[in-house]
């Protein structure tokens, strides 16, 4: 691929490329760093940010889902994203992973109560707490709870990221099991590696046995 890097300042050595798309200057590191995380939708697709993360050209899709070449992303892909736990399509994830319907459930599991102040049993049967031990090369910034690390508590159950040091980070969220939890963590950091990860028991159990 075609970049032209120039040094950001003489004699530092660090080289930086002009991105038209975030209107500014990036390290290959960083470009990277922004594509995996998503940090700006402009990032969704670039084939400048693949090609710093190691990642292969994005295939060209069927005309009908709208023509696109390495630089660009078709419309279906940017507003059809999945809630990684029911895969509704929704323009709008919280933390980039979980639709509005699901959060909501496990926001009145985390609280003990619904709309109606009851306890919410159907859902308290199927989500619990999930705990992941993450070893990455790139900062696990998500957005998740922005300020509060570790503290998913707090923001209804979603994901929460703890920084360990020496590129491990602790990550916790309300799932409904194992599988789900390592979608997440790939959601979180493609390329990172799970060093550690469990599930507790149900709300409705732990309700039930406290």
């Amino acid at each position: 691929m075609d970049i032209e890097y120039r040094e950001a300042i003489t004699g530092t050595g660090l080289m930086v490329f002009d991105c038209l798309k975030m209107n500014a200057s990036l390290s290959a590191d960083s470009c990277a760093k922004s594509y995996l995380h998503q940090q700006a939708f402009s990032c969704m697709g670039c084939a400048v940010g693949r090609h710093h993360a190691g990642r292969a050209p994005l295939p060209v899709p069927r005309k009908n889902y709208g023509a696109y070449d390495d630089e660009t992303t078709p419309l279906a892909a940017l507003i059809a994203r999945k809630c990684i736990r029911c895969e509704r399509a929704e323009h709008r994830l919280l933390a980039g992973s979980i639709c509005i319907p699901c959060y909501n459930r496990q926001r009145e599991c985390v609280s003990g109560k619904n709309g109606k102040g009851k306890f919410p049993r159907i859902a308290a049967s199927r989500l619990r707490w999930g705990f992941a031990l993450v070893e990455s090369d790139f900062d696990l910034n998500l957005g998740f709870y922005p300020g509060q690390p570790g503290r998913a508590k707090d923001a209804g159950g979603l994901p929460a990221v703890e920084s360990m040091g020496s590129g491990n980070y602790f990550l916790s969220a309300v799932v409904s099991d194992v599988a789900e939890l390592r979608r997440m963590v790939s959601h979180a950091a493609p390329e990172s590696e799970i060093l550690d990860i469990e599930v507790g028991p149900s709300f409705l159990d732990l309700h039930q046995n406290p």
